[in-house]
């Protein structure tokens, strides 16, 4: 392996250093030659009332003008990394502010972020709405997005900012950690490779739920801090050691699955200690061995106190201590359909009506009981998983309107790439610590179900290794695969601009926020209405239930004996998820309901009626929309 002394002295972004700081450090150990009739050491008498001697100041000295030459050159290299670095950053930050304004309105995921973090705000606690507590979501990105509605008074814009500056911001430690390992001809590589990445750029925002952007901050944050903990000295360690705690904690709280990332960076953490190299030696004390791990026992201590308000508030609702409520379905049927795309299939499980036909059917089991109890099936899901990953990060699509390749993360050849740079750097321990991230982010996505968000850290620790094997390269071959890593990146983005929809597209129908609006302009406060969106939901400020899989008839039944006044269907979700609803949305007339408000957005009819007669009465703990945590 080339050691990092040496990359970074033959890099052309700035002089080589090795010789000159070298050199004052050899000076140092010469004898000094004593002058001619001097008596050794004696003071001269020429020096002795602070008279400059012969030769001119620097002769006091040998050493110091070539420290002076080396700390202008030290501060010429550091100008001239900086000045490449911004390129990129500017480029990165430019291509995100296009995609976070051309989105318009909040994903479903977002709307139960954006509900709780507003309501831990203001003081209401961590729920989604009075007596529902927030269960499926730690309360990181709520917090964050919560309180960012609060202070711009718009949701969406909380959405997109916090999104733009989470992604924006990730460059910076991704750039920094591949110079600590790299050199700088490493750092401003990588920042390229992820200012472009259509896996950090696109993915976030077109893909995203809105935690995205912001688990991948903390992520590489964590990873940058600990590969600067080695050179730290006093203080500098047990702040970098809180600063990683912090970090993990963090990315804890954005995603729950985060913990498992923690472990690697951990490992790092203890191999950069010297306890291994007190092993070998033989030379292994308890004070000496508490004394290399107490930085990791620092990391540990502080994740631990990020943790624990939130594994309270879980085991205050649930009365069982666990780290994350997520890990729950119906049943081994319902977790194939969300490995295979088919949410209409989901939803005929999660949405059943029991045998009254009033009610839904009861399902929640946890993960791995559902894989005990039905490994054949669990098996069936892992290969179904295993054909998305390949569509995801091996297999390329023809760009729209050519047949240039692309690739929904990051380029083959640059994953290529990557892998080559880990291998290279492999001694590294946080090296070690990258590739692990992105075998366990890779396989976790592999185990449950696979969506491009999911890999977005995996594909973050890949533009890091991917800007060291690029910065490794022989200088015939670098400057070759500069240029076809641009294109690869750069040509499926331009030719997918004008593309409707493209790049920039919608992800969400607009026709959701719509419709909440007008339900919360135009419905009293306590009404009850029926959807399947979360979005409209959200925007409606009422109390929703989602339609039961089931007949129109039934579904109306079941509606009235819940309380519900109003019901919105659109042709986005019901098409999709309901096909059973979609009479209403040919001409009329419907027994049982009244059209209220119907309109069009973007070609799709979305019609809403009430319910008539009205219902009389409420039932008092109706199933919510989002009871199964589908959103």
């Amino acid at each position: 392996m080339t050691s990092t002394v040496d990359d970074r002295g033959a890099d052309p972004l700035g002089p080589d250093l090795g010789g000159v700081l070298a050199a004052p450090a050899l000076l140092r150990r010469t004898a000094p030659e004593v002058p001619a009739g001097a008596v050794p050491g004696r003071a001269d008498p020429a020096l002795a009332e602070g008279a400059a001697p012969p030769g001119g100041p620097d002769a006091a000295d040998p050493t110091a003008g070539r420290d002076d030459e080396a700390r202008r050159a030290r501060r010429t290299a550091t100008r001239r990394y900086v000045a490449l670095l911004a390129l990129p950053l500017l480029a990165g930050a430019a291509l995100r502010l296009v995609l976070a304004l051309g989105d318009q309105v909040i994903t479903n995921d977002a709307s139960a972020y954006l509900q709780s973090g507003r309501n831990l705000v203001e003081g209401r606690g961590f729920v989604r709405a009075p007596g529902t507590p927030e269960l499926h979501f730690p309360p990181g990105t709520p917090l964050l997005l919560g309180g960012t509605w609060r202070l711009t008074g718009s949701p969406l814009v909380a959405l997109t900012s916090v999104t733009f500056l989470a992604s924006t911001l990730c460059l910076l430690p991704l750039a920094g950690l591949a110079r600590r390992l790299g050199g700088d001809r490493a750092g401003v590589a990588a920042c390229w490779v992820g200012a472009l990445a259509p896996g950090l750029t696109v993915v976030p925002v077109n893909a995203g739920g809105g935690s995205e952007a912001l688990h991948l901050l903390f992520l590489l944050t964590l990873l940058w801090l600990v590969a600067t903990l080695r050179s730290r000295e006093g203080l500098g360690v047990w702040a970098t050691a809180a600063g990683a705690g912090l970090a993990a904690g963090a990315l804890y709280l954005t995603r729950p699955e985060g913990l498992l990332l923690v472990l690697p960076v951990l490992a790092a953490v203890v191999l950069t200690s010297g306890v291994v190299g007190d092993l070998r030696r033989r030379e292994v004390t308890v004070r000496g061995l508490l004394r290399r791990l107490a930085p990791a026992g620092v990391v540990l201590a502080v994740l631990a106190a990020c943790m624990a308000p939130y594994v309270v508030h879980l085991h205050r609702h649930t009365g069982s201590w666990e780290l994350t409520a997520k890990s729950q379905d119906a049943n081994i049927e319902a977790w194939r359909a969300v490995a295979d795309g088919d949410r209409r299939a989901r939803d005929r499980v999660l949405y059943e009506l029991d045998d009254s036909g009033l009610g839904l059917v009861e399902r929640s089991t946890s993960l791995p009981g559902l894989v005990a109890d039905d490994p054949g099936g669990y098996a069936g899901i892992v290969g179904t998983n295993g054909v998305q990953l390949w569509s995801e990060y091996v297999a390329p699509r023809p760009s729209t309107g050519s047949s240039f390749p692309s690739w929904v993360l990051l380029p083959l050849p640059l994953l290529g790439v990557a892998l080559w740079g880990a291998r290279r750097h492999r001694r590294d321990p946080v090296v070690l610590a990258l590739v692990a991230v992105a075998a366990l982010a890779t396989a976790t996505c592999v185990g449950f179900f696979v969506q491009s968000r999911y890999l977005v850290p995996a594909t973050g620790a890949l533009c890091v290794l991917a800007g060291l094997g690029l910065a490794g390269l022989r200088p015939r071959w670098r400057v070759g695969a500069a240029a076809v890593a641009a294109l690869l990146l750069t040509v499926p983005l331009v030719t997918e601009v004008g593309r409707d929809p493209g790049v920039f597209a919608t992800r969400e129908p607009v026709e959701h926020q719509v419709a909440g609006e007008w339900l919360a302009r135009n419905t009293a406060a306590d009404s009850r209405v029926m959807t399947r969106s979360l979005v409209t939901a959200f925007y409606a400020q009422r109390l929703a239930l989602a339609p039961p899989f089931a007949s129109l008839d039934e579904t109306l039944r079941y509606a009235r004996h819940h309380g519900v006044d109003h019901l919105v269907v659109d042709e986005f979700l019901m098409y999709r998820f309901r096909p059973q609803l979609t009479p209403l949305l040919g001409p009329g007339p419907w027994p049982g309901l009244r059209l209220e408000h119907a309109f069009h957005e973007r070609g799709r009819l979305t019609r809403i009626f009430a319910l008539d007669p009205a219902p009389t009465s409420d039932s008092p703990d109706p199933p919510p929309l989002g009871f199964v945590g589908d959103g």
